[in-house]
């Protein structure tokens, strides 16, 4: 389906709905999300991107109830944008061919300014992240996502993680256990990128302050045996579908990961010429990225 003149409309109830809803639409790179301005981010519905306005549409069915339907529940005098916005609801493939870069065209012939639209880049968690638990031990697999004009950056945790908690001394923990010198605690063994280091040690090792003390030897009661952790590796993947990646990305931290790639998106845009990689280096461990 091509975006004809006919299907314009479409696209334009459909951001009067979103603006009814109280949500804004934005795009970074080649995907869509939105904003609640009403914060409730029911669903942590913030977090998701999609490639089409026919996937947003699909992912408002809560609003699309409490806006839309529930007027056809109460038998309310339905208006005629009622109407129109029902029927585009239950036939949303008008909207599956608006990706990124048909909306730009829609925007450009609407003669409307795209900054109200598009955003630098879009931070989205794919895995088990939370701000106390961000050093790459405790999680597995893909984690974080970052799309934006230049490409998408992916980064996530790979590698074995194979760990061992010990007692240092006899002590007593705050649920009341008791533990020898030289006790075992808790053991992982995780081959599998799936962050079970975090499902095994969580009752034990409270977040990454802790973390970081046990790793440094600095705990009082327990020591941590690592023979093998996992590591952060970026991947980019330009918007041709060119793939680069660092796999010694030396934080074990994805906050650390996550300031680093936007200081990078924020280089590339007030310098265009600059590359983000060239043969799996970021050009800023080449040549002096200033910061």
């Amino acid at each position: 389906m091509k975006l004809y003149d006919s299907d314009k409309k479409y696209i334009e109830l459909f951001l009067q709905m979103l603006d009814c809803y109280e949500f804004d639409l934005h795009y970074a790179g080649n995907v869509f999300y939105v904003v609640d301005r009403q914060n409730g981010n029911l669903g942590n519905i913030e977090n998701d991107t999609f490639k089409t306005l026919q996937d947003v549409c699909d992912r408002m069915g809560a609003y699309h109830n409490d806006y839309l339907y529930r007027a056809v529940e109460d038998d309310e005098e339905l208006s005629l944008w009622d109407l129109a916005s029902i029927h585009l609801v239950e036939n949303s493939d008008f909207l599956s061919s608006c990706d990124v870069n048909n909306f730009k065209k829609y925007l450009k012939d609407k003669n409307i300014d795209p900054k109200y639209y598009e955003e630098d880049y879009k931070i989205s968690y794919t895995g088990n992240y939370s701000s106390n638990h961000s050093y790459s031990y405790w999680l597995g697999g893909n984690i974080v996502n970052i799309d934006s004009k230049f490409g998408r950056f992916e980064i996530d945790a790979i590698g074995d993680v194979a760990c061992t908690l010990y007692a240092k001394k006899d002590f007593k923990d705050n649920k009341g256990n008791e533990y020898k010198k030289g006790e075992e605690i808790a053991y992982v063994k995780d081959k599998n990128n799936s962050g079970r280091f975090w499902e095994e040690f969580d009752d034990y090792i409270h977040g990454d302050a802790h973390l970081s003390r046990l790793l440094n030897d600095e705990d009082e009661n327990m020591t941590l045996d690592v023979l093998n952790n996992n590591w952060i590796i970026i991947t980019y993947i330009d918007n041709s579908g060119n793939m680069e990646t660092i796999d010694d990305y030396e934080s074990l931290d994805f906050d650390d990961a996550i300031k680093y790639v936007e200081e990078i998106i924020n280089y590339k845009k007030d310098h265009p010429k600059f590359k983000i990689f060239q043969d799996d280096i970021p050009i800023n461990q080449e040549e002096e990225m200033v910061i």
